[in-house]
């Protein structure tokens, strides 16, 4: 249990907030990381509040992060099983056959191969949602929610609200849709106030879920590189029908033959007998006469088509994105409400097997026989679908033993580094990696370089860089190619420095740990594996030449607390243009944020070129700012000196007038662009 389950991608980011809460912290701030500033992890808006607080509870009898992690989806699982049991027998369903349909939604493969990856995607209270959505349309006008079942509902809502935005939408989604088709069929609006409290307490709190994200945009602005998500990527990570229902041998099949689109959304296997219900509730909806539109099984039928409508590749799903807004883009996601009404249409299926049986008359008078009969179909289908489903945690089974060396191999060295110089406070890390959108950098993966923070004690570590203050920083202090990158390091605060091999090309590593040789010595420690190396940057200074005229810590402080561009709202990510020149996009209306952290007035020069469609006007405000650049010929520069006070964000909004410019194929609103904004002290 001390070793995560999953210990790559994704996982790394769940360790380091569980390492977070671990340590005393929170999800909203990480200040052992993103050195020297800390990380914003807010910015980031997973904000899976409800979930770090049951971790924050684990934190109490452990501080691994992996054994935290470990435990939360375990429970999650058990809990997902037990909600599902009370949802289920809200319909008076057999206790055997819930039991077993329970068991197998909890160990979806959805779950399975998610696993801790993805701990923002449990998915234990979303049974209680679907159940009632299933009560609105098939309940009668007399039917009432009894205190218990409204008092779950309320805390699953709640739960749903403060934790990662998808099952939120979904269950909304879910809610307006039972509300409207009850309207339809029974003609009266009673439905609608049946879900619309429920949809206001998530809607409610998913808000407050939000604010501390909203509170850090305003401030700091959105990160770089968060733009990132298109309307198109919700037909790349939609439904496909084929896997929700294939068994895993098909699958396997399906592996080999290379459909395009294939990512996250094989995850979506219900399993053969779920799979079962999926299919028949379809027939359910479609076929079923209007006389028994009350049924259960009708009610859950029209709510699988509409999910699957809606997640689709080429679903609904991207009209809304491309409509209203990209941010629901994994609409396979829905799999887990899917899989729910699935269950339940299953459930009435094998009750009424059940009742049929029980029923013949050879077990009229023999108990124990009508009994063994139940029980072993009961026990017969729940082992084909464990053993189908099972198959979706062969990979975890199969990489634990590569995992648990991989991870005793960095917790060694990281514990050696910690052990041997126990003046290192600040490593940095190379080679630099992006973040959020890390696809790996030749053999290291996603978010590799949380590595070493997971298992470290009282050392910070430099990734990753997610703030405008920590892009101009590493824009100051340059790169490894530059003469003056080691002493600029240590001016600060660093000494030292983590090398993971595994980033670099076999034709690159040579010449970047010769250069590393040169300026600083052999590596003091190496990983078994002789993959990570770490120097030792403790008595290394900056290059004579850098140190004249101004002391290290002044020039420490020089560089960390230096004015720095902020690009907040109607502003895209930067691009590089053929001639070399940087530029940003910007909507009709955008604002660009400059923050000076120092304790000290500073004064700076802000400067800007600007691009558009011939005929436009660029109004620029600020607090003692009204000016306009005339870009008639589609062309203009901009430059303005400024005060800026110490510690505060002064504001410049960019209005433009004109037309916006075309781009076919492209969703972005683009009416000009900024080229090359700087921002220099005088």
């Amino acid at each position: 249990m001390g070793i995560p389950f999953n210990y790559e991608g994704d996982t790394i980011f769940e360790l380091a907030l569980a390492k977070s809460i671990a340590s005393g912290g929170w999800i909203w701030w990480v200040s052992d990381l993103g050195a020297p500033f800390g990380f914003d992890a807010a910015a980031f808006p997973q904000n899976i509040t409800a979930s770090s607080a049951v971790m924050k509870i684990l934190s109490i009898f452990t501080s691994n992060p992996a054994r935290i992690l470990n435990l939360y989806w375990l429970l999650s699982c058990v809990l997902t099983s037990i909600v599902c049991c009370y949802s289920l027998r809200l319909f008076s369903f057999r206790w055997s056959v819930v039991l077993l349909v329970s068991t197998l939604y909890a160990l979806l493969p959805y779950a399975l191969q998610r696993n801790v990856a993805h701990i923002s995607l449990t998915y234990a209270f979303v049974p209680v949602i679907c159940a009632h959505c299933l009560r609105i349309i098939s309940s009668s006008e007399n039917d009432k929610l009894n205190r218990k079942n409204r008092a779950m509902l309320v805390v699953a809502c709640v739960f749903l609200g403060l934790d990662y935005v998808y099952n939120a939408f979904f269950a909304c989604f879910f809610l307006v849709c039972a509300a409207g088709v009850s309207t339809v069929i029974k003609r009266n609006s009673k439905p609608s106030r049946s879900a619309a409290p429920f949809i206001a307490i998530i809607c409610i709190f998913s808000a407050i879920n939000f604010v501390p994200s909203a509170v850090t945009w305003m401030t700091n602005g959105v990160p770089p590189n968060m733009s990132y998500k298109s309307a198109v990527e919700a037909d790349y990570y939609g439904l496909k029908i084929r896997q929700v229902i294939s068994p895993v041998m098909l699958e396997r099949r399906a592996d080999k033959a290379g459909f395009p689109l294939e990512n996250e959304n094989r995850f979506v296997r219900l399993g053969i007998v779920l799979a079962l219900g999926y299919l028949l509730s379809i027939f359910y909806a479609l076929f079923t006469a209007p006389p028994s539109r009350n049924d259960i099984r009708w009610a859950a039928g029209v709510l699988v088509l509409l999910g699957t409508f809606v997640a689709t590749i080429g679903g609904l799903g991207s009209i809304f994105n491309l409509l209203i807004a990209p941010d629901i883009r994994a609409y396979n996601r829905i799999i887990v409400f899917i899989a729910f009404f699935s269950a339940v249409v299953l459930c009435a299926l094998l009750s009424d097997v059940l009742r049929s049986i029980e029923s013949q008359p050879v077990f009229q008078t023999r108990k124990w026989a009508r009994q063994s009969a139940s029980a072993g179909l009961v026990a017969m289908i729940f082992l084909a679908g464990l053993i189908d489903q099972g198959d979706a945690a062969r990979p975890l089974v199969k990489r634990y033993s590569a995992d648990s060396a991989q991870a005793i191999d960095e917790k060694d060295l990281v514990d050696k580094v910690e052990q041997r110089f126990p003046s290192v406070t600040q490593i940095y890390q190379l080679p630099e990696t992006p973040f959020p959108l890390d696809a790996g950098q030749n053999r290291m993966k996603a978010y590799d370089h949380g590595r070493p923070f997971v298992w470290s004690k009282a050392v910070r570590w430099s990734w990753p860089s997610f703030s405008y203050r920590s892009e101009a920083w590493h824009e100051r202090i340059g790169s490894l190619s530059d003469p003056e990158f080691l002493g600029n390091l240590f001016d600060s605060g660093f000494n030292g420095l983590w090398l993971d091999r595994y980033g670099y090309g076999e034709q690159d590593l040579p010449e970047i740990e010769a250069s590393l040789r040169r300026q600083i010595g052999p590596p003091k420690l190496e990983s078994n594996t002789k993959r990570y190396a770490f120097f030792d940057l403790s008595e290394k200074p900056g290059s004579p030449a850098a140190n004249q005229g101004v002391s290290s810590v002044d020039r420490g402080e020089l560089a960390l607390d230096a004015p720095f561009l902020g690009f907040a709202s109607g502003i895209y990510q930067k691009e590089a243009g053929a001639d070399g020149e940087s530029f940003r996009w910007s909507q009709r209306v955008s604002r660009i944020l400059l923050s000076n952290p120092s304790a000290t007035t500073r004064r700076v020069t802000f400067s800007a070129g600007f691009r558009s469609l011939p005929g436009g006007q660029l109004h620029i405000l600020g607090s003692e700012l009204d000016t306009m650049v005339d870009l008639q010929s589609g062309s203009g520069d901009f430059s303005v000196p400024l005060e800026l006070p110490a510690k505060q964000t002064t504001k410049l909004t960019f209005r433009y007038v004109g037309d916006r410019v075309p781009a076919n194929g492209d969703a972005r609103v683009m009416y000009f662009r900024f080229v090359n904004p700087t921002l220099k002290e005088d």
